[in-house]
């Protein structure tokens, strides 16, 4: 995920929301996607992710089509519709999710900043070093959760 507003910085977590076209050829098959992730499961996430010493906080995701970066225009007029984060995976998954009737969440770290936002040119492989660097971290926050769902 890249940090498309200015509050936004590489190793932050955040709890997304968002949108995604349905992926369902079914008749019938539209539903409420208001909320994209599960609230309890989202819940569960915090109170999991408070435990083990990880700062969170609630954002707005805007999913583009990868595999690619995004362009400083459209972050440019994602930023203006009010999105914080920009990455290109959890709606479609959050959809299919939906359709199925799956409670689902995501756990997602901004590894650098948008296009744009940053100093530097968008690279992989200094994304893979915030990610490596914060592994630990995530997987201590997994563990807690599947604690917490096990209860």
């Amino acid at each position: 995920m890249r940090g498309a507003g200015p509050s936004r910085s590489p190793a932050e977590g955040s709890f997304l929301r968002g949108a995604s076209p349905s992926r369902s050829p079914a008749e019938g098959s539209h539903v409420d996607f208001s909320d994209p992730f599960d609230a309890r499961l989202r819940a569960m996430l915090g109170r999991s992710a408070g435990r083990v010493g990880i700062g969170v906080s609630d954002a707005v995701y805007g999913c583009t089509q990868g595999p690619r970066f995004e362009t400083v225009a459209e972050i440019d007029r994602m930023e203006r519709d009010g999105c914080t984060v920009v990455g290109m995976t959890a709606m479609p998954e959050a959809a299919l999710a939906r359709e199925l009737g799956l409670p689902y969440a995501g756990v997602c770290l901004v590894v650098n900043p948008a296009a744009g936002r940053g100093p530097v040119t968008l690279e992989m492989a200094d994304m893979l070093k915030v990610v490596d660097q914060a592994q630990p971290r995530i997987l201590d926050l997994l563990v807690d959760f599947l604690q917490l769902v096990e209860e």
